[in-house]
């Protein structure tokens, strides 16, 4: 079992040590993001009702990149006040949405300014959501765990390099509350695990999330870049017989990124 297991991934990391080491290197970022959008949410638990506010998005990522692949990882942290109406005063949901994402893609097309790149990764999505007006069933935590495949299309002109990108997920898992999104977390104050965590259930969902991005990154001094785009990413969690609540997120942002060379 040991000699197979060495013998896979041998056969796994050797072709893609070898194509690595034959790449020239590009560059290596360090980027800080903050975009601000609108944002939108539906939710089956507690109406049902549609709510929608304004969002910022903040993030930090790492890019590697080389002549023929691309990596990506990054730690958005989103958050947002909603409200049933825009018209309203005050706020009736806020929320906090953490993700963990990391991406490889490999160039499959090159011809004269255009590239095209495909490639997957995953992500992980802890979303928490907080109505103040349900006092005791108030607070609701929700998390995903993403497979991610995507495509990446690129126009350099100069110092100016155009993307757009799409982003899907044909599978994913989710952890949430059972009987509705909002999860009663104070019925048995002895044992805050269990009101934390005793109503949520694990199922594998399909299609859960879909995203896009366009863009535009200009090279500026010592190899630094900032970089502009409009983002749109939509997240559901659908429903199974043990969480009948839907739940379903979608985003709208502009964000404008500054790359640090490394």
């Amino acid at each position: 079992m040991k000699r197979l297991l060495i013998i896979l991934t041998a056969l796994i990391v050797m072709p893609v040590t070898r194509i690595a080491a034959q790449d020239t290197l590009r560059g290596c970022w360090i980027g800080l993001s903050w975009g601000t959008g609108l944002g939108h949410f539906y939710d089956q638990g507690t109406g049902p009702l549609l709510f929608e506010g304004l969002e910022i998005h903040p993030a930090v990522s790492f890019v590697l990149e080389r002549e023929r692949w691309r990596l990506e990882a990054s730690i958005p942290v989103a958050g947002g006040l909603y409200l049933q109406s825009l018209l309203e005063a005050d706020p009736d949901v806020m929320a906090v949405m953490p993700e963990l994402r990391g991406e490889v893609q490999w160039q499959l097309l090159r011809h004269g300014r255009w590239r095209l790149l495909a490639g997957g990764g995953l992500a992980e999505v802890l979303d928490f959501r907080n109505y103040p007006q349900l006092q005791n069933n108030s607070t609701g935590l929700s998390n995903f765990l993403l497979l991610k495949v995507s495509g990446r299309g690129e126009l350099y002109l100069g110092r100016w390099v155009f993307h757009s990108q799409l982003m899907f997920s044909p599978v994913g898992y989710a952890y949430r509350p059972g009987y509705a999104y909002i999860a009663n977390y104070d019925q048995t104050m002895q044992d805050p695990t269990a009101d934390m965590l005793g109503e949520h259930h694990g199922y594998v969902v399909g299609a859960p999330s879909l995203g896009f991005d366009l863009g535009t990154t200009v090279t500026i001094r010592h190899g630094n870049r900032i970089g502009f785009a409009y983002r749109w990413h939509h997240l559901t969690s659908r429903s199974t017989e043990l969480c009948p609540h839907r739940f379903d997120r979608a985003s709208h942002a502009l964000t404008v990124t500054l790359m640090i060379n490394l």
